[in-house]
């Protein structure tokens, strides 16, 4: 099987990526981009690479799962210096977000072309600036970008709405079609449970109510705990002509 038959989502390594450029080295975000073609792809490819957070849930388990080497000599003071590598089954060293467009099939060249374009350049390493919207603005800017997106580009919104796709992730869905919307795990919520297993609800509301009650954390319950770090979730309205904050009423 060519890597083109499993880009994005069933990669066993990145071996035989050639890197082409470095969008963003990591010293500011955290987050490593590489722009480069995996073999017998015709087209470029956004790998970023990050740490993900230490999980603290239970620190006895993370303490026992780290194992240490000499990172200095030793100075005959009060300091160590060490490389630790932690047990995968209790941390994972390294996430990787792969984005290719040239896997939608039913997409035209120039639409893959301008994705992978959107993704080079959200992925680039960048000076802050600091923009102040005005409603003339917002028309004359973001409206004429938001109305250029192709419907295509949206399929995954929809496919999480229609609960065709990542229904195992689902928190909260009020289908009210004026009023409705819908809350997921994100994925880069990366110490919630694993969706893909089942009990991680129930893991979860037993944190919640041990939270509630004010009882004393076990190493369990701090592991079951752990999911409230880095919280980061996905909100979607069910009404389709809701693009931003911009469109939303009093009423």
């Amino acid at each position: 099987m060519t890597a083109h038959e499993t880009l994005p989502h069933r990669l066993e390594s990145l071996e035989g990526f050639r890197v082409e450029s470095v969008l963003n080295d990591g010293k500011e975000s955290g987050v490593v981009a590489l722009l480069g073609t995996f073999p017998g792809c015709a087209t470029p490819a956004v790998v970023k690479l990050s740490r993900p957070p230490i999980p603290v849930g239970d620190p006895d388990a993370l303490a026992a799962a780290v194992r240490l080497s000499e990172r200095a000599p030793y100075s005959g003071m009060e300091y160590g210096y060490y490389h630790g590598v932690v047990d995968p089954a209790v941390m994972k060293s390294v996430s990787v977000d792969v984005l290719y467009p040239g896997c939608l099939a039913a997409e035209t060249e120039e639409a893959r072309a301008k994705l992978l374009n959107k993704h080079v350049s959200r992925n680039t390493a960048q000076a802050p600036k600091i923009f102040r919207e005005t409603p003339a603005s917002y028309a004359s800017k973001h409206v004429p970008y938001m109305e250029s997106i192709p419907t295509s580009a949206l399929g995954w919104v929809y496919k999480i709405l229609n609960k065709e796709k990542e229904v195992e992730r689902l928190l909260y869905d009020d289908p009210d079609p004026t009023n409705g919307f819908l809350i997921n795990v994100d994925p880069k919520w990366t110490t919630h449970p694993d969706t893909t297993k089942p009990g991680w609800r129930e893991a979860v509301a037993a944190a919640n109510e041990n939270e509630t009650r004010g009882t004393s954390a076990t190493s369990a319950t701090r592991a079951n705990a752990a999911y409230a770090n880095e919280l980061y979730c996905l909100g979607l309205c069910h009404r389709r002509d809701v693009r931003s904050l911009r469109d939303l009423r009093g009423e």
